[in-house]
């Protein structure tokens, strides 16, 4: 271990605070001879313990690198304040395009809810059988009553032998063949509008989904601006405590 590494374990940033105070006590402790701790590190901390109290660290900010027997007027103070600048604007550009997602994320919210609604919907139409068991019924007892009449109008032919009655029975079967091609169209009538409702069902489960995609590329987007824009604030603090120092 060396003096770096130290600097570094008690995270040193160019103030000696409670918190650097703290941790060298705390690596002073755990390297101390008397509890079997190794005799060059602990005398290592005490001599950066040292440099600290006397003033005489500071960092290399363009390498971001410590230097001892250094004191604060060894700062490159214009460097720091234009980083200062920099970070700052990058700071609110940031922000900004939180705040811009954070608005399209919610969007993609009541959009997804809207679609979810929709398909709900959608599926209630597609399994509302009721309003087609409707037709059909109509039609369904249209025929039998057209059947019952054809076979007894047929009865009464062979019975009679009158041409009237005969007549009737080919007018009746004319009837009920009329019937049964309206059951047809209407069961080709009907398949098509459930073709249609399941095709604009699917549409809106794609939409659904592409909703989700679209949302979970934008919740990584934020997670990785609001990542940077940590990292942005750690180093504003930091430079901000080196300008204390001017």
């Amino acid at each position: 271990m060396n003096k770096e590494s130290i600097y570094q374990i008690i995270g040193y940033n160019g103030e000696y605070n409670d918190r650097v105070k703290k941790a060298i006590k705390k690596l002073l402790k755990e390297y101390h001879p008397d509890h079997n701790g190794d005799e060059k590190v602990f005398k290592l901390i005490n001599e950066v313990k040292k440099e600290l109290e006397e003033n005489k660290v500071s960092f290399d900010y363009k390498n971001k690198k410590i230097n001892s027997d250094k004191r604060y007027s060894d700062i490159d103070y214009a460097y720091c304040e234009k980083m200062l600048n920099k970070l700052e604007k990058d700071e609110e550009s940031i922000t900004q395009k939180i705040k811009e997602n954070y608005d399209i994320m919610e969007n993609y919210e009541r959009e997804y809810k809207t679609l979810y609604q929709k398909s709900i919907d959608k599926q209630k139409d597609i399994l509302n059988l009721e309003q087609y068991k409707n037709r059909f019924d109509k039609i369904k007892k249209k025929a039998i009553l057209l059947i019952i009449l054809l076979i007894i109008s047929f009865v009464f032919s062979i019975i009679s032998k009158q041409i009237i009655v005969l007549i009737v029975f080919f007018v009746l079967a004319f009837m009920l063949f009329l019937e049964i091609k309206n059951f047809f169209v209407t069961f080709k009538d009907i398949k098509n509008k459930v073709e249609v409702k399941m095709n604009e069902y699917f549409n809106i489960f794609k939409m659904i989904k592409n909703n989700g995609k679209e949302r979970k590329e934008k919740e990584e987007y934020l997670k990785e601006q609001e990542q940077k824009l940590n990292l942005i604030k750690n180093d504003i603090r930091f430079y901000h405590n080196i300008l204390k120092h001017k």
